[in-house]
């Protein structure tokens, strides 16, 4: 019944996604990237983000198995991922505080996956997508057993290769199967009569997974979930892997000195999670302590360390932090009674609602650049193995006209050295790689796209303080190589003309 309960509650509050397409230029990105790989080509060579590779390679796979880019077939498998993490926290509830505190805490999961922007509510990006080995691996590494822990490892390594900020997951995951004594005493034979048969119960309690020391089962988590992203690596330019999923990041959580508005963007970021998870906060400040559950505090404090990083609080950040809470509160329903669960219940319930709504009409919420004009000129000016370069961040057109970027790169952010929640403007240039640079410029001049969107007139999304001027070589470019056809909502589509040693 419960299973049940939670596989349609959380079908039915993924239906905004079923009716919209694009919510998140993220989720466009991750599209693009697959589109790169059923084209044949490869991530961090072909298909440029600086994001792991899991959830691009999902979304290759759904695109190969409906023979289409429609992206709500995602979101029907998020639902029913979600509806699995909601199972596991639902059956490590009931375990350690009864089915009330199950029900409480995998419905409040759902809800709560729900009540954000419909960016972040309805998106199938990777924070959303990381959630369930994220829940895995909390919940295994719970029970305190070997094989537990190698498996609360792996499913570390695979929120990592979905999400990086799970990463430092292996930190909680290592300290609770630490502190975690394996409770259930099946299968324990009664004390050994000779040193020999001593060795031989512990080598087959050891390979059930009971008995081994702690230590060890750390040194077990933190293994497995190394030699996880290890082995998904070496399918990839391991180099490559490296240097845009991990070390190329440093800007992105170091760069605080450049950071802007980070008292009002974490005050509106804090208060719109708390009024959406209201109940769960609620639960949680009448939580009792219980050492037992230190883990789950070290847990959501990695979480709160991901939405904090960076200083950039968005809103999906939040994702990690849900789990570990909905843990911590649920079991504090039990302190109270019938007629406040009921209010409680009401609160819930109405929040989710509103935030379902919203997500009904994501462009009341949030502006969506729309991409339709453009899409039918670049349809109409290109054949569909041609490739478009796109000055700016709209990952959008290159989805909604069905073409790959020209020079690799999703977004040009990487070449100004732009980032969200940052200062901008071409000062920012010193921050990007300079072979970036040269490399994206040069394979442009190599093998010129037939189409290259200028969207810094529009000014979308920042682009407006860096017009194609801040790279002299590319303004070139365009002038040499290219004529403008057409200005769609302030946007400048370029169409390749030839030039005199290159026809």
């Amino acid at each position: 019944m419960l299973v049940a309960s939670l596989v349609l509650l959380s079908l039915v509050l993924r239906v905004p996604g079923y009716v919209h397409q694009i919510f998140d230029p993220d989720e466009a990105a991750i599209a693009v990237q697959g589109m790169g790989l059923v084209e044949g080509g490869h991530l961090y060579t072909d298909v440029i983000d600086r994001k792991p590779p899991l959830a691009p390679w999902l979304y290759a796979e759904s695109f190969r198995l409906t023979h289409s880019r429609d992206l709500r077939p995602m979101r029907l498998v998020l639902a029913l991922a979600l509806a699995a993490a909601a199972v596991l926290l639902a059956w490590d509830l009931w375990r350690r505080a009864g089915p009330r505190a199950a029900w409480w805490g995998s419905t409040l999961f759902l809800l709560g996956m729900t009540a954000m922007a419909p960016q972040d509510a309805q998106s199938a990006n990777f924070s959303p997508l990381a959630i369930l080995p994220g829940v895995a691996a909390i919940v295994l590494a719970r029970r305190g057993s070997l094989r537990s822990a190698i498996g609360a490892g792996v499913c570390v390594g695979l929120a990592t290769l979905t999400r990086q900020s799970w990463a430092i997951g292996v930190v909680p995951a290592c300290l609770a199967v630490w502190w975690t004594a394996d409770n259930r005493r099946e299968g324990v034979d009664p004390p050994p009569r000779a040193d020999g048969e001593r060795f031989d119960r512990w080598v087959l309690r050891t390979v059930r997974g009971a008995g081994a020391p702690p230590a060890i089962r750390s040194a077990a988590v933190f293994v497995a979930a190394l030699l996880t992203v290890a082995a998904v690596g070496l399918t990839l330019p391991l180099g490559l892997f490296v240097r845009w999923v991990f070390t190329g990041n440093g800007s992105l959580l170091f760069g605080l000195s450049e950071s802007r508005g980070v008292a009002g963007r974490a005050l509106g970021s804090l208060a719109l999670f708390v009024v959406g998870h209201l109940v769960l906060c609620v639960l949680l400040a009448r939580r009792r302590w219980d050492r037992a559950d230190l883990d789950l505090w070290c847990w959501l404090a990695v979480g709160l360390l991901s939405v904090v990083a960076g200083l950039r609080f968005f809103g999906h950040y939040w994702v990690q932090v849900l789990p570990p809470l909905c843990l911590l509160a649920a079991p504090a329903i039990g302190g109270f009674s019938a007629r406040w669960r009921a209010w409680l219940a009401g609160v819930a319930g109405l929040t989710a609602v509103v935030f379902f709504g919203l997500s009904l009409v994501p462009g009341r919420v949030h502006h969506f650049p729309s991409t339709t004009a453009a899409a039918r000129i670049i349809d109409a000016n290109t054949v569909p193995h041609d490739r478009v370069a796109i000055w700016g961040s709209f990952p959008e057109l290159y989805w909604a006209s069905d073409r790959l970027p020209a020079g690799g790169l999703i977004l040009t952010d990487f070449v100004v050295g732009k980032s969200a929640g940052r200062i901008e403007g071409p000062r920012t240039i010193r921050d990007a790689a300079p072979d970036i640079i040269h490399d994206y410029v040069g394979q442009l001049e190599a093998n010129p796209p037939r189409i290259f969107v200028d969207t810094s007139a529009a000014g979308l999304r920042g682009y407006g303080r860096y017009p194609v001027s801040v790279l002299p070589a590319l303004e070139h470019l365009l002038k040499t190589r290219y004529k403008p056809i057409a200005v769609v909502d302030h946007m400048v589509i370029y169409r390749y003309v030839g030039s005199p040693d290159r026809p």
